[in-house]
């Protein structure tokens, strides 16, 4: 069984109706922590109002008939069904109310000149309150400055709040009402803010190039940074690359992973981590006969397990192990495998050696 807590940014009321659970399925990843999930609910229209109203962007924490937390982060889009009606809101993903304009000047009559000039940003803090920081650089093309400045207030005006889809039609009443609802991992949010640093082009070390970032961004959360990430990557950036990029393209060239010590990078519950993997100490063994996966000699619930660690059969002899990059669960038949990401053309499953 799931149980999922809904607390709204705004809402008075407190928590969201979300009992009846149906379906629940999340997705987390070893370099981006809690990354998807998405659950339905049977629900009435009283609730569904506040849901439409009051759950964009609202804080999700899902956790088992044990009262372990499998998986935290916030609504991202709401779907409510009711007969022949739906109402479809968001994604927050979508959104954006911070933005600025990057543009080409108009060439100078007669000279073949122009110039690359960027706007200040401009920010809609009412959305900024309700749904969070989504930070856009536009490109705007060629454009005058006065054009350029309309320009971005323009696509302020047009992105600051979600977009909603309703077809509502008349049928009777008593009609079953569903909400699904698809969520993303905190993580996400570094993607919808924009990272530059031009104080000083030094390398630095991964640990405080992470630091620097989360600092720049007011990142609102916990840290808990391995202070032996000290491999050096360039501390100048000015190409308005989103935060999450800067990170993860810092963490490759850092050049401290190995086959068996990976980086594990991303947001877990309410915290930024930033550890290493090892295949001496974090490893799980799967009885390949049952299916069941242990770490320690303790079983792990399917629904607790998470990638960044690594794996190996317990009925087969030898010293190959594998490392986990994702992991995927499903409610329905209580089932977690292991997949591709989306990130890489590579198998989640990375064939190691190493002695156990």
């Amino acid at each position: 069984m799931i149980f999922i807590s809904v607390r709204p940014r705004l809402a008075p009321e407190g928590f969201l109706s979300a009992e009846y659970i149906v379906d629940y399925n999340h997705e987390i990843y070893s370099i981006g922590g809690y990354r998807s999930a998405q659950f339905s609910f049977i629900s009435n229209e009283i609730d569904a109002s506040r849901w439409a109203r009051d759950g964009l962007a609202a804080k999700v924490v899902a956790k088992n008939e044990f009262g372990e937390k499998v998986w935290e982060g916030f609504v991202n889009s709401i779907t409510i069904t009711s007969g022949r009606s739906t109402m479809e809101i968001g994604p927050v993903l979508d959104i954006s109310n911070i933005v600025a304009v990057t543009y080409s000047t108009p060439s100078y009559e007669g000279l073949n000149i122009s110039y690359q000039k960027k706007t200040a940003y401009k920010e809609n803090s009412l959305s900024v309150e309700r749904y969070g920081k989504m930070t856009k650089m536009v490109s705007g093309g060629e454009r005058s400055d006065e054009d350029a400045l309309a320009y971005r207030d323009k696509f302020l005006l047009d992105s600051s709040y979600p977009m909603v889809i309703d077809t509502s039609v008349e049928q009777n009443e008593n009609i079953q009402t569903t909400i699904s609802v698809d969520c993303a991992g905190y993580t996400r949010l570094l993607e919808r803010t924009v990272y530059n640093y031009t104080l000083d082009k030094n390398k630095q070390s991964l640990v405080n190039k992470i630091n620097t970032v989360l600092d720049r961004v007011f990142f609102e959360g916990g840290r808990s940074i391995n202070k032996n990430a000290t491999g050096m990557v360039d501390g100048w950036e000015d190409g308005d690359r989103d935060a999450w990029s800067v990170i993860t393209s810092g963490i490759e060239s850092s050049g401290m992973e190995t086959e068996t010590r990976k980086i594990v990078a991303g947001v877990y519950d309410g915290k930024f981590v930033l550890d290493f993997a090892d295949i001496e100490t974090d490893m799980y063994t799967m009885d390949s006969v049952s299916g069941k996966i242990y770490r320690g000699g303790n079983k792990v619930r399917n629904s607790t397990l998470r990638p960044g660690m690594f794996m190996k059969s317990r009925n087969v002899s030898g010293n190959s192990a594998y490392y986990v990059e994702s992991t995927s669960y499903s409610l329905t038949g209580d089932t977690v495998s292991t997949n591709k990401v989306k990130r890489s053309v590579q198998s989640v499953f990375k064939k190691v050696y190493g002695t156990f």
